[in-house]
Formats: structure tokens, C-alpha cells, sequence
């Protein structure tokens, strides 16, 4: 256990480094809330809450039984805490590879599809920003999103926590709130 806690000591010393070489690198910790009903997610920079991720509904309960079987159609409310700009995540219905629509202002900006190439999973995303994909480990703890061959964020789930815990590193993608979005779809996904 020690050895596991010095290892993530270093990680977050290097990441500190890079974001004083980089001032507009951003780290978000996103951390899955353990709500009796639905879904609930918050995205933090420096420990204070910057989106507030949520869904209340039945299906949405339901999707936590079943949801990497069969996708049945929810949607997640995303509001960030200052600005008030909302998304909305719907979860559309699918078998085995899930598929997402993410909607601003009620406009749709992306399509995230999964699917399996050479055993492991790649996330595609069409989106407003142009297309990305999300490739990640057979176990779907670390994972880089990339645009042109480009990796603009990347991100690790934390393995020793009670809930689901990324920390997301936010290199070049032009929007914070796309982002936790994707990373929400993302651990919905796995």
C-alpha cells in the first residue's frame, strides 16, 4: 500500500511540474457521488466544485443493473457551477456498444459511439470541435482522448476509491464542460 501511495505522490508532483511549465494545462478531479437514486457526479479544480453532473431518473437507476448489456435511453444534466452553461448527455438505446448525444442549448454538438477494435474498446466522437477518439487499456483505467493523432486530454481512474475517481488532465481540448462530459459518458461506458 505504501509503494501504491508513493507512486501517486510522484504522479501528482509531475503533473504539478507541467502545469507551471503550462499555465493552461487544467487537472479536474472527477469523482462519481454514491446517491440513492440516479446518477451523480462532480467535477472539482483545486477542491472547489466547478460541474455539478446529475440524473434522477428510473431508467437511469435501472441502467446501473443492466446498462452493459442492453443501453436504455437517460439523460445527465451538466451544469457548470459559475458560468451556468448546461449539457445535456442522453444515453441513446443500444446493445453491447453504447452510444451517447450530447446536446447544448438543445442543438446536438456530438455523437459518441463505441466500438471494439483488436480487443480493446475505442470511444468515436463526432462533435462541433471536430472528431475524436478515446482509446484507453484493456481494463479501461487510463485513457487519452486525441484529435489528429494528438492527445489534447488524458485521464486515469484512481483504483483505490469507494466511487469511481478520475483525475483528467485537459492539455488542449477548447471546452471544460465537453470535456466532463465525455469523461461522464466515458465511466458510464466501463
Amino acid at each position: 500500500m505504501f509503494f501504491i501511495e508513493l507512486l501517486c505522490y510522484f504522479q501528482r508532483k509531475e503533473i504539478a511540474t507541467i502545469e507551471r511549465k503550462n499555465p493552461t494545462i487544467k487537472v479536474f478531479n472527477v469523482k462519481q457521488m454514491i446517491p440513492v437514486f440516479g446518477y451523480k457526479y462532480a467535477a472539482t479544480v483545486d477542491d472547489e466544485m466547478v460541474v455539478e453532473i446529475s440524473s434522477n431518473s428510473f431508467i437511469a437507476n435501472l441502467d446501473k443493473y443492466v446498462g452493459t448489456i442492453i443501453g436504455l435511453p437517460f439523460d445527465f444534466a451538466i451544469t457548470h457551477s459559475h458560468s451556468g452553461e448546461k449539457m445535456i448527455l442522453k444515453r441513446t438505446f443500444s446493445f453491447f456498444f453504447n452510444q451517447y448525444q450530447i446536446f447544448k442549448e438543445e442543438k446536438l454538438i456530438a455523437s459518441i459511439k463505441m466500438q471494439k477494435t483488436s480487443g480493446v474498446p475505442k470511444i468515436f466522437i463526432n462533435s462541433i470541435y471536430g472528431e475524436y477518439i478515446i482509446e484507453t487499456n484493456p481494463t479501461a483505467k487510463k485513457f487519452d482522448i486525441k484529435k489528429d493523432d494528438l492527445i489534447v486530454a488524458s485521464g486515469e481512474k484512481r483504483i483505490f476509491s469507494l466511487s469511481d475517481f478520475y483525475e483528467i488532465i485537459n492539455y488542449d481540448l477548447e471546452d471544460d464542460l465537453f470535456l466532463i462530459t465525455l469523461v461522464c459518458s466515458f465511466d458510464n461506458m466501463f
